[in-house]
């Protein structure tokens, strides 16, 4: 499938950009894990983004933008603040430091 391909290369191109901005912070030996991790992360969120685009192009209409989870104004025409951090979103331990 045209879209899992594209999922696959976009992954792999961001796991990658991802760990050339904290290489300098790991060990030689631990880039591998943590490109897999990048990677896993990266392509689960590509991988639902499809499923739910997917979703709403076939919904149609209005329901079929995808503003909600880009950024874009909420149901009630708000717009998420960048300034401030997304409270769903859980810091693992490791990178509070």
């Amino acid at each position: 499938m045209k879209s899992q391909k594209l999922i696959h290369d976009r992954a792999h191109a961001m796991a990658f950009d991802l760990l050339a901005t904290v290489r300098n912070c790991l060990r030689e030996e631990e880039w591998q894990d943590a490109f897999e991790e990048f990677y896993a992360i990266a392509k689960a969120g590509l991988k639902q983004y499809d499923r739910q685009a997917s979703r709403m192009r076939r919904l149609g209409g209005a329901a079929g933008r995808i503003d909600r989870e880009g950024g874009g104004p909420a149901a009630d025409g708000s717009r998420p603040d960048p300034s401030q951090p997304d409270a769903s979103v859980e810091i693992p331990r490791a990178a509070r430091r």
